[in-house]
């Protein structure tokens, strides 16, 4: 069991944060309600050219529901 004592802030990122000397090879931290095609986290494993890499689906415009990496 891990603590995070930031989750009210950092939530789930925060916990991995707190975990990240016990995770002892390469890791995907992936969303649990997010769909996606295999070949997508096939592409980022074989090219991911630094230590963290992060997919984002552009969309012309956004709704309420849509979560925004700003």
């Amino acid at each position: 069991t891990i603590f995070n004592p930031f989750y009210t802030v950092a939530d789930n990122i925060g916990s991995c944060w707190a975990a990240k000397d016990l995770i002892g090879e390469d890791t995907l931290l992936l969303n649990g309600d997010t769909l996606f095609e295999p070949a997508i986290a096939e592409r980022v494993i074989e090219t991911a050219e630094a230590p963290i890499s992060v997919t984002v689906d552009r969309k012309d415009s956004y709704d309420a529901d849509d979560m925004k990496i700003h």
